[in-house]
């Protein structure tokens, strides 16, 4: 749906302004549940937009701000 198209733009923008991430940082800066910030975590992985989680429990960013601008159609 549109609500949830707009967190996943808005987290994978949060995913590269911090460099990496992680379910509780996307819960906490969108204002969602956990469970809703787990799902678009597991959605930005499948989209290849960050790699599997790390030891360090945050996900490194695979996707660049050029990148982000073409796929979301942000100037």
């Amino acid at each position: 749906d549109v609500s949830s198209d707009t967190k996943l733009k808005e987290a994978v923008k949060l995913a590269i302004n911090n460099k990496n991430i992680n379910t509780s940082t996307i819960q906490r800066s969108l204002s969602i549940s956990y469970p809703t910030a787990y799902d678009i975590m597991m959605s930005m992985q499948y989209l290849g937009y960050v790699s599997e989680k790390s030891n360090l429990h945050y996900y490194e960013v695979k996707i660049t701000l050029d990148e982000y601008k073409k796929i979301f159609k942000v100037l």
